[in-house]
């Protein structure tokens, strides 16, 4: 509601979504009221006004910096709440006939006896959680160091690597719920740009092999450094994992990257497994996985044509595939 004139509250454009109010509170005039005192006994105190709202003679209401000493004119500036079907009943102690209603030609408020004017509602404002905002891009995946401890909200998975396997050239990405601050993380989801709510108790990340770089991380020439990317060449074409970063190339500021000394360049890329394929990761091997009539996607959302590789029989390469919306993972 605006300050008042001649008695009257002021209406104030809104736009309401899912049953929550946004509103400017920059508009001048505007007055986000505070409730005060008790149940049967409440005070509407306006924020920018700094005044108490009450109810005055007939259909207007008044303002007063502060609650009449008098018990009297005191009850003009307490009213009763009740709510009904939505609907708040905000009643002046005074004279429980008095309502404050809505105006619709005028698009204002006023003291309205019950059968009068339109029911309003009442909004509480409610401080928003706060997040940092991250974003994926169309491969499904990125990396990110977080500033804050983080959860992951609906439709965004986060997960650490908690170890390497050189002989099968894959990295086991574990989830988690909510990682501290500074933690470097792997994130799945649609591309988009999403808010990660910060949370106090995050859970522990203890062996998570993901280091975050600071812009002055670059590929070497023993070939030690591994970031996030699509494979180009051969069996992880098309496939999202860590892979060699070229030697003198920068690992940018906030991305998460791995130092795997042993690999020493002879492992080009680590595909994912998900904590030992627990996710729901079928391994299908030989004859045994028949394409035909099968819709089978790359982890980078690629269509795939089995037709084109043959591995034991089972038309395509080794490694992960989205086969009629299953995980399945090809040796």
């Amino acid at each position: 509601m605006g300050t008042l004139k001649s008695g009257k509250g002021q209406g104030i454009g809104v736009s309401i979504t899912s049953n929550t109010i946004t509103i400017d509170e920059t508009t001048s005039g505007i007055d986000v009221f505070t409730l005060g005192g008790s149940a049967g006994n409440y005070t509407l105190r306006g924020s920018k006004s700094y005044k108490y709202l009450g109810w005055s003679t007939g259909t207007d209401f008044q303002t007063s910096n502060s609650l009449p000493s008098s018990a009297a004119e005191k009850k003009k500036y307490q009213w009763n709440i009740t709510f009904s079907s939505n609907n708040a009943t905000i009643a002046n102690v005074s004279d429980n006939n008095r309502l404050i209603k809505g105006y619709d030609s005028s698009k204002d408020f006023r003291a309205y006896s019950t059968s009068d004017g339109s029911a309003v509602q009442l909004y509480k404002k409610i401080a928003a959680t706060p997040t940092e905002s991250v974003t994926v891009g169309a491969a499904g995946y990125t990396t990110y160091t977080t500033v804050n401890s983080v959860s992951f909200p609906d439709g965004v998975i986060g997960y650490i690597v908690t170890a390497t396997d050189n002989d099968k050239s894959t990295a086991t990405l574990t989830r988690k719920a909510s990682v501290p601050a500074n933690t470097p993380i792997v994130i799945k989801a649609s591309a988009n740009t999403y808010e990660l709510p910060i949370v106090a108790t995050p859970e522990d990340v203890t062996g998570n092999l993901l280091l975050a770089s600071d812009g002055s991380v670059k590929g070497d020439e023993e070939g030690t450094i591994y970031a996030l990317g699509i494979g180009k060449t051969g069996e992880n074409e098309g496939q999202v994992g860590f892979y060699l970063v070229n030697d003198g190339q920068t690992v940018p500021a906030g991305k998460a990257y791995m130092t795997i000394p042993a690999a020493g360049g002879s492992t080009k890329g680590f595909t994912f497994d998900f904590d030992g394929l627990a996710t729901g990761i079928n391994t299908v091997q030989g004859s045994g996985f028949k394409v035909q009539d099968s819709k089978i996607f790359n982890l980078a959302g690629q269509r795939v044509d089995g037709s084109r590789f043959k591995v034991n029989g089972s038309g395509l390469k080794t490694g992960i595939y989205i086969v009629n919306g299953k995980k399945v993972l090809v040796k």
